[in-house]
Parts: structure tokens; sequence; C-alpha cells
């Protein structure tokens, strides 16, 4: 074995190590976000709202779009249930590290659409609540069952 040889396989072994590395460093620092949920009486009205909160637990940061709550049919998704309020259209936050952006649903605004949509997908329910990025990736976590007793 000659020295240029010798160089071609230190030189591939590297290679090949650091794109190991590199690929596992990109699928362990990728977006991830947590999602709570909190409910609260506001205003004299008594309206109720549900509160999601989203909270950036990766390294990377997330662009929100929205927030609602996704619909199944048995084990079959249906849809989306969204609501005006759900929507950011201006101005959508940025979430780094560690930061949490809350969205503020209406209660009653949820039912009606869950009525209609109901009607319109034979008897579908929520099962999860999601908020979604630019990138149309969505981030689920299931509904507390307290939260889906002020939704149905």
């Amino acid at each position: 074995m000659t020295i240029i040889e010798g160089v071609a396989i230190y030189g591939a072994v590297i290679a090949t190590l650091t794109l190991f590395w590199r690929s596992i460093d990109f699928f362990r620092h990728r977006r991830k976000a947590k999602l709570t949920f909190a409910t609260e009486i506001e205003g004299n009205h008594r309206e109720k709202k549900i509160w999601i909160t989203v909270m950036n637990v990766g390294s990377r940061p997330i662009y929100l779009a929205g927030a609602g709550f996704l619909m199944y049919r048995g084990r079959r998704w249906a849809g989306y249930l969204m609501t005006k309020s759900s929507v950011i259209v201006p101005n959508p936050p940025v979430l780094n590290d560690g930061e949490s952006y809350t969205f503020i649903l209406d209660v009653e605004e949820c039912k009606e659409r869950l009525k209609k949509l109901q009607k319109e997908w034979q008897g579908a329910t929520i099962k999860c609540a999601f908020v979604e990025d630019q990138t149309d990736r969505l981030y689920k976590e299931k509904v507390p069952p307290d939260i889906l007793n002020l939704l149905l």
C-alpha cells in the first residue's frame, strides 16, 4: 500500500464518520413542541375560553401558523376544527428555544363549528389538539377529558 492509497482510505473513513455524525446531529436537533391546555372564564358575560399553550422544546425556531383540533371518525382522520381566533394571519410569532405562545379559543365558537363538522363528517369526534407551523408541520397532543367535556 502506497502513501496515496493510505491517505485515500483515511479520507474515506473520516468522511463516512462525519456524514454519520452530522445525520445524527440533524435528527437530534429538530423542531419539537409541547402543548398544554387550560380553561378560563373571562369577562362579565362569563365567556369560557380554552387556552392552548405551545412551548418550543427543540433547538430550532418554530414559525407558528395556527392551532385547532383534529377530528377522527373511529381511527380514521376526518378533518380539522379551526376557528377565527385560532389562526394567526398578520404577524406570526417565532418561538425560539424555550419560548411559548398561547392561543385563546372561544368555547362557544368551537361548539358551533363542531356541530357543523359532525353533520358533514357523520359523527366525527375530537381526539387531538394541534399547532401548525408555516411549513405545515403539525405538533399534536391528546386533548384532556376536562377540555373535551367543555366542547361536547
